[in-house]
């Protein structure tokens, strides 16, 4: 997705931290015992897509208890989930594109994450996928 990913805790923190993925809960270990936290990454729309190509944005190892967002849009709500940590979650986002995006990963609670070696998020990707046209001859 091109840029790095940065770390405001709490969420309405001024500054941000810059990671790397995975991103784990040793992280969080020296921030106040309450609050949110909030990743975010920027990235462009990709230049060369066709009419009949899919954009997907693709999260592997996501935990429970994330909100994502694509410039400001919903894409999935994960706060209420019992389910751990999601393998991967796909969302297809076309319409939601822009030529200058920004997607954003809140997490209600980092008491869940008191473990240095919980993974709070693996990977994201952008996917393209080219949809084959229907042959009715």
């Amino acid at each position: 997705l091109g840029s790095a990913w940065r770390l405001f805790a709490p969420v309405s923190a001024a500054t941000a931290t810059i990671i790397d993925l995975p991103a784990r809960g040793d992280l969080i270990e020296d921030w106040p015992s309450d609050g949110s936290f909030e990743m975010r990454r920027n990235f462009n729309r990709p230049s060369n897509l066709d009419d009949d190509q899919v954009v997907k944005l693709a999260f592997t190892g996501l935990a429970k208890g994330a909100r994502i967002t694509l410039n400001g849009s919903p894409l999935v709500d994960r706060t209420n989930t019992a389910q751990g940590n999601a393998s991967v979650l796909s969302f297809t986002i076309g319409k939601k594109l822009l030529p200058q995006n920004e997607l954003r990963i809140v997490f209600g609670n980092r008491n869940q994450f008191s473990n240095s070696n919980v993974v709070i998020l693996e990977s994201v990707m952008l996917e393209i996928e080219t949809t084959q046209p229907i042959n009715r001859d």
